[in-house]
């Protein structure tokens, strides 16, 4: 029997109107799948809608950072990432999204994401004045991971 491959493509989700870059956004998993195949139906057409229609997955959503995984099987998922970029909206909001990266495994995906955040930690970390680096650092070192999603980041 035939092991069933799948990618994992991983997405941020960014609001086109910069004032909202840091506030959060109300975006829902079922938003991001509908506008999906809104974009692939104008894209590609029937053909292209009957190849995702049914086994493409939004499997991980975070409102916060606005990083989504989305699982697509191999073959179709070229479909998929040629259509991202073109989505405009997503729930009447107007959105710009990026492909961060591509995987066959979930776990790849978090690892890439806890990688991704730690570079842009060590960015925003490089910006700050002494005083402030401190302060910061005692902040992060009290946060608790409880998303149900953590265990990943241990392997």
């Amino acid at each position: 029997m035939v092991r069933f491959k799948n990618r994992y493509v991983t997405i941020q989700i960014n609001p086109e109107d910069e004032s909202l870059c840091n506030q959060l956004v109300d975006i829902k998993s079922h938003h991001v799948y509908q506008a999906i195949r809104y974009t692939i139906k104008a894209v590609h057409g029937d053909f292209g809608l009957a190849c995702i229609q049914n086994i493409i997955a939004v499997k991980y959503l975070n409102p916060k950072t606005r990083i989504a995984f989305i699982r697509v099987p191999f073959g179709p998922h070229k479909l998929l990432t040629s259509v991202l970029p073109l989505i405009k909206k997503v729930d009447k909001l107007p959105v710009k999204l990026s492909i961060l990266y591509v995987s066959a495994t979930i776990s790849q995906c978090f690892k890439f994401v806890r990688d991704y955040q730690r570079r842009h930690l060590e960015e925003l970390w490089s910006l700050l004045p002494p005083g402030e680096r401190e302060q910061v650092r005692r902040i992060v070192l009290n946060l608790n991971i409880d998303d149900k999603f953590a265990h990943h980041l241990n392997k």
